[in-house]
Protein backbone atom coordinates (compact mmCIF):
# COMPACT_ATOMS: atom_id res chain seq x y z
CA UNK A 1 0.00 0.00 0.00
CA UNK A 2 2.77 2.12 0.60
CA UNK A 3 4.71 1.42 -2.08
CA UNK A 4 1.40 2.51 -4.53
CA UNK A 5 0.58 5.52 -2.35
CA UNK A 6 4.32 6.82 -3.40
CA UNK A 7 4.01 5.67 -7.03
CA UNK A 8 0.31 7.32 -7.55
CA UNK A 9 1.41 10.45 -5.57
CA UNK A 10 4.84 10.65 -8.41
CA UNK A 11 2.55 10.19 -11.14
CA UNK A 12 3.63 6.68 -11.85
CA UNK A 13 0.74 5.18 -11.84
CA UNK A 14 -3.22 6.32 -11.29
CA UNK A 15 -6.22 4.73 -9.47
CA UNK A 16 -9.08 4.28 -11.16
CA UNK A 17 -11.97 3.68 -8.36
CA UNK A 18 -14.54 1.43 -8.37
CA UNK A 19 -15.99 -1.95 -6.25
CA UNK A 20 -12.66 -3.24 -7.00
CA UNK A 21 -9.86 -0.79 -7.77
CA UNK A 22 -7.75 -1.04 -11.37
CA UNK A 23 -4.47 0.37 -11.45
CA UNK A 24 -3.31 1.77 -15.18
CA UNK A 25 0.42 2.67 -16.20
CA UNK A 26 0.57 6.34 -17.18
CA UNK A 27 2.28 5.49 -20.74
CA UNK A 28 4.95 8.19 -20.79
CA UNK A 29 5.68 7.68 -17.31
CA UNK A 30 6.66 3.54 -18.00
CA UNK A 31 10.29 4.39 -18.39
CA UNK A 32 10.33 5.42 -15.24
CA UNK A 33 8.81 2.88 -13.42
CA UNK A 34 10.71 0.32 -15.12
CA UNK A 35 14.01 1.92 -12.97
CA UNK A 36 11.74 1.05 -9.68
CA UNK A 37 11.62 -2.69 -10.98
CA UNK A 38 14.77 -2.94 -11.68
CA UNK A 39 15.71 -2.33 -8.27
CA UNK A 40 14.33 -5.45 -7.13
CA UNK A 41 13.79 -7.46 -9.87
CA UNK A 42 17.04 -9.99 -9.38
CA UNK A 43 14.93 -11.44 -5.99
CA UNK A 44 12.82 -12.74 -8.91
CA UNK A 45 15.45 -13.19 -11.89
CA UNK A 46 15.49 -17.31 -11.52
CA UNK A 47 11.55 -17.28 -11.47
CA UNK A 48 10.56 -15.03 -14.58
CA UNK A 49 13.54 -17.18 -16.90
CA UNK A 50 12.18 -20.70 -16.40
CA UNK A 51 8.45 -19.03 -16.58
CA UNK A 52 9.42 -17.38 -20.03
CA UNK A 53 10.14 -21.25 -21.13
CA UNK A 54 6.93 -22.31 -19.56
CA UNK A 55 4.90 -20.02 -21.24
CA UNK A 56 7.27 -20.55 -24.66
CA UNK A 57 6.62 -24.60 -24.38
CA UNK A 58 2.90 -23.89 -23.65
CA UNK A 59 3.06 -27.20 -21.87
CA UNK A 60 0.69 -28.42 -18.46
CA UNK A 61 2.89 -30.56 -17.10
CA UNK A 62 7.08 -30.36 -17.36
CA UNK A 63 10.02 -31.65 -15.87
CA UNK A 64 12.68 -29.28 -14.40
CA UNK A 65 15.33 -30.62 -16.70
CA UNK A 66 13.33 -29.41 -19.56
CA UNK A 67 13.91 -26.20 -18.50
CA UNK A 68 17.45 -25.99 -17.93
CA UNK A 69 19.30 -25.57 -21.02
CA UNK A 70 16.82 -22.43 -21.67
CA UNK A 71 17.94 -21.00 -18.04
CA UNK A 72 21.27 -21.56 -19.48
CA UNK A 73 21.13 -19.91 -22.60
CA UNK A 74 19.13 -16.87 -20.90
CA UNK A 75 21.70 -16.35 -18.44
CA UNK A 76 24.04 -16.18 -21.01
CA UNK A 77 22.04 -13.89 -23.33
CA UNK A 78 21.69 -11.83 -20.26
CA UNK A 79 24.88 -11.96 -18.47
CA UNK A 80 25.22 -7.95 -18.83
CA UNK A 81 22.05 -6.73 -18.08
CA UNK A 82 21.37 -9.54 -14.62
CA UNK A 83 22.40 -9.58 -11.06
CA UNK A 84 22.24 -13.50 -9.43
CA UNK A 85 24.88 -14.66 -6.92
CA UNK A 86 27.61 -15.26 -8.24
CA UNK A 87 28.49 -18.30 -5.74
CA UNK A 88 25.41 -19.54 -7.20
CA UNK A 89 25.63 -22.17 -10.09
CA UNK A 90 22.77 -23.20 -13.04
CA UNK A 91 21.40 -25.99 -10.55
CA UNK A 92 21.00 -23.46 -7.54
CA UNK A 93 19.30 -21.32 -9.54
CA UNK A 94 16.98 -23.28 -10.87
CA UNK A 95 15.98 -24.78 -7.48
CA UNK A 96 15.01 -21.24 -6.07
CA UNK A 97 13.17 -20.40 -9.72
CA UNK A 98 11.68 -23.68 -9.13
CA UNK A 99 11.02 -22.87 -5.49
CA UNK A 100 9.36 -19.19 -6.60
CA UNK A 101 7.36 -20.15 -9.31
CA UNK A 102 5.63 -22.56 -6.51
CA UNK A 103 5.21 -19.66 -3.91
CA UNK A 104 3.79 -17.47 -6.47
CA UNK A 105 1.17 -20.30 -7.18
CA UNK A 106 1.94 -20.84 -10.94
CA UNK A 107 2.99 -24.40 -10.71
CA UNK A 108 2.45 -27.34 -8.11
CA UNK A 109 4.93 -30.54 -7.54
CA UNK A 110 3.70 -33.52 -9.58
CA UNK A 111 5.49 -36.65 -7.50
CA UNK A 112 2.63 -38.30 -9.44
CA UNK A 113 4.44 -37.88 -12.70
CA UNK A 114 8.00 -38.95 -11.73
CA UNK A 115 10.63 -37.59 -9.66
CA UNK A 116 11.25 -33.54 -10.64
CA UNK A 117 7.95 -33.27 -12.60
CA UNK A 118 5.65 -29.89 -11.76
CA UNK A 119 2.60 -29.21 -13.31
CA UNK A 120 1.29 -25.41 -14.21
CA UNK A 121 -1.68 -24.33 -12.23
CA UNK A 122 -2.05 -20.46 -13.43
CA UNK A 123 -0.80 -20.05 -16.73
CA UNK A 124 -1.19 -16.26 -16.22
CA UNK A 125 1.09 -16.05 -13.33
CA UNK A 126 3.72 -17.46 -15.26
CA UNK A 127 2.84 -14.47 -18.12
CA UNK A 128 3.12 -12.12 -15.15
CA UNK A 129 6.61 -13.77 -14.08
CA UNK A 130 7.88 -13.86 -17.35
CA UNK A 131 6.94 -10.27 -18.04
CA UNK A 132 9.75 -9.12 -15.63
CA UNK A 133 12.58 -9.83 -17.86
CA UNK A 134 10.79 -9.77 -21.05
CA UNK A 135 11.98 -6.01 -21.97
CA UNK A 136 15.47 -7.38 -21.52
CA UNK A 137 14.93 -10.04 -24.17
CA UNK A 138 13.22 -7.62 -26.60
CA UNK A 139 16.45 -5.57 -26.50
CA UNK A 140 18.39 -8.07 -27.45
CA UNK A 141 15.73 -9.01 -29.85
CA UNK A 142 15.44 -5.61 -31.74
CA UNK A 143 19.43 -5.27 -31.52
CA UNK A 144 19.84 -8.46 -33.53
CA UNK A 145 17.00 -7.84 -36.14
CA UNK A 146 18.85 -4.28 -36.78
CA UNK A 147 22.24 -5.51 -37.10
CA UNK A 148 20.72 -7.38 -39.81
CA UNK A 149 19.92 -4.50 -41.76
CA UNK A 150 23.42 -2.90 -40.63
CA UNK A 151 26.00 -5.05 -41.70
CA UNK A 152 28.32 -3.61 -44.12
CA UNK A 153 27.47 -0.14 -42.92
CA UNK A 154 30.15 2.24 -42.26
CA UNK A 155 29.89 2.30 -38.53
CA UNK A 156 31.50 3.22 -35.61
CA UNK A 157 30.75 1.32 -32.16
CA UNK A 158 29.56 4.64 -30.85
CA UNK A 159 27.45 5.31 -34.14
CA UNK A 160 26.79 1.65 -34.58
CA UNK A 161 24.69 2.17 -31.02
CA UNK A 162 23.17 4.97 -31.99
CA UNK A 163 21.52 3.33 -35.48
CA UNK A 164 20.75 0.47 -33.46
CA UNK A 165 18.10 2.93 -30.96
CA UNK A 166 17.02 4.49 -33.68
CA UNK A 167 15.71 1.28 -35.88
CA UNK A 168 14.04 -0.06 -32.02
CA UNK A 169 11.97 3.51 -31.97
CA UNK A 170 11.08 2.55 -35.54
CA UNK A 171 10.16 -0.95 -34.14
CA UNK A 172 8.46 0.65 -31.20
CA UNK A 173 6.71 2.62 -33.36
CA UNK A 174 5.12 -0.18 -35.25
CA UNK A 175 4.73 -1.90 -32.46
CA UNK A 176 7.70 -4.67 -33.47
CA UNK A 177 8.45 -4.02 -30.00
CA UNK A 178 5.44 -3.32 -27.51
CA UNK A 179 7.85 -2.37 -24.20
CA UNK A 180 9.01 1.43 -24.50
CA UNK A 181 11.75 0.36 -21.83
CA UNK A 182 13.16 -2.26 -24.38
CA UNK A 183 14.17 0.51 -26.42
CA UNK A 184 17.27 1.58 -24.07
CA UNK A 185 20.97 2.99 -24.93
CA UNK A 186 22.01 1.02 -21.81
CA UNK A 187 20.39 -2.28 -23.06
CA UNK A 188 21.56 -1.90 -26.32
CA UNK A 189 25.30 -1.23 -26.00
CA UNK A 190 25.15 -4.23 -23.56
CA UNK A 191 23.34 -6.13 -26.05
CA UNK A 192 26.02 -5.43 -28.91
CA UNK A 193 28.94 -5.90 -26.67
CA UNK A 194 27.53 -9.61 -26.12
CA UNK A 195 26.97 -10.00 -29.38
CA UNK A 196 30.35 -8.61 -30.38
CA UNK A 197 31.81 -11.41 -27.79
CA UNK A 198 29.40 -14.20 -29.69
CA UNK A 199 31.09 -13.43 -32.75
CA UNK A 200 27.30 -12.29 -34.08
CA UNK A 201 29.33 -8.64 -34.96
CA UNK A 202 32.79 -7.79 -35.24
CA UNK A 203 34.10 -4.09 -36.19
CA UNK A 204 36.19 -4.72 -39.44
CA UNK A 205 39.52 -2.84 -39.55
CA UNK A 206 39.75 0.02 -41.16
CA UNK A 207 35.82 0.45 -40.16
CA UNK A 208 32.84 -1.21 -40.65
CA UNK A 209 30.11 -3.26 -39.09
CA UNK A 210 30.27 -6.96 -40.09
CA UNK A 211 27.29 -9.07 -38.98
CA UNK A 212 27.10 -12.98 -38.98
CA UNK A 213 23.57 -13.30 -40.52
CA UNK A 214 22.95 -16.74 -39.39
CA UNK A 215 24.44 -16.38 -35.68
CA UNK A 216 22.26 -13.02 -35.52
CA UNK A 217 19.30 -14.79 -36.91
CA UNK A 218 19.36 -17.73 -34.60
CA UNK A 219 19.14 -15.49 -31.95
CA UNK A 220 16.02 -13.54 -33.54
CA UNK A 221 14.31 -17.00 -33.53
CA UNK A 222 15.07 -18.39 -30.35
CA UNK A 223 14.03 -14.61 -28.89
CA UNK A 224 11.22 -14.67 -30.96
CA UNK A 225 10.28 -18.19 -29.34
CA UNK A 226 11.54 -17.43 -25.70
CA UNK A 227 9.09 -14.00 -26.25
CA UNK A 228 6.51 -16.42 -27.50
CA UNK A 229 6.40 -14.85 -30.68
CA UNK A 230 5.48 -16.84 -33.58
CA UNK A 231 8.42 -17.62 -36.26
CA UNK A 232 8.82 -14.94 -39.07
CA UNK A 233 10.73 -15.50 -42.09
CA UNK A 234 14.19 -13.33 -42.91
CA UNK A 235 12.68 -11.14 -44.77
CA UNK A 236 10.29 -9.87 -42.34
CA UNK A 237 12.77 -10.01 -39.72
CA UNK A 238 14.94 -7.80 -42.27
CA UNK A 239 12.25 -5.20 -42.96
Amino acid sequence: DEALTQLRQKGLIEVIDGPEPVLRLIPERRVILDVYKNGAVHFLVPASLLAAELRALRAERFTAASLRDSLRLQLFLLRYELITDPAADERTLEAEGLRLLTEAGAIVSDPDAGEGAYRVVSPERVGELAELTHPLLESLYLTARALLRLDGRDLDERALEREVLKIGRQYLAVQDVRRPEAVSAANIKNGLKAYAEDGVLRFRHGGGVSVNPEAALRSVEELRRLMALPPAGLDALTA
